[in-house]
């Protein structure tokens, strides 16, 4: 008896398992998102239970925090303005693409499941010499005027990445899901 309740555990355990595909959204002010919620078509406004997303805290280059977040359900508020820790998500009343390019990929792919992880910063560079006080996403920079001097852009991208596949339960049914990269967009500012 006591066997085929550990069998019927693991096979509901395996079951709930689910494999997300994963679509990095990554850049500058255009990736940010400066759409207002408020004007958002209803069906737009409301959390999308089906897509999970990782959005990491966006920090300048120097600074502490960038790349830290949490998995939850993709939901207007991922634009400027946005911010996260390893506690939980704030909000803006801004969002990004990720509101129609999930709609849109969701009618492309019926039945796939998606999953999306955000980094992004307005006002940064891919050169280090235009870079400026906005940041860097040189992965060879090592400039930047505040206290963890060395950590730009890039590092913030890979930390985020880090923290994002770190969690392997995304969607909290209390199984570990298989995340497959399966995409990458870049917006320019």
């Amino acid at each position: 008896m006591l066997r085929v309740l550990l069998g019927a555990l693991v096979a509901a355990t395996l079951l709930s398992a689910e494999t997300y595909h994963v679509y990095y959204l990554g850049g500058q002010s255009n990736m940010d998102g400066y759409g207002k919620v408020g004007e958002l078509s209803a069906d737009l406004r409301g959390v999308n239970n089906a897509v999970p997303i990782f959005h990491g805290n966006p920090t300048p280059d120097g600074a502490a925090g960038g790349g830290l977040g949490v998995w939850a359900k993709l939901r207007p508020g991922h634009g400027a303005g946005f911010s996260a820790d390893s506690s939980g998500n704030k909000y803006s009343n801004r969002f990004g693409i990720e509101v129609t390019f999930v709609r849109r990929l969701s009618e492309l792919r019926p039945g796939e499941k998606i999953a999306l992880i955000k980094y992004s910063r307005g006002g940064t560079s891919i050169d280090e010499t235009a870079a400026r006080w906005f940041g860097s996403w040189e992965a060879d920079f090592i400039g930047g005027p505040l206290q963890y001097s060395g950590v730009n852009q890039y590092d913030n991208f890979l930390s985020t990445l880090k923290n994002a596949f770190a969690e392997r339960d995304i969607d909290g049914d209390g199984s570990s899901d298989t995340l497959v990269p399966a995409g990458i967009l870049w917006m320019q500012g």
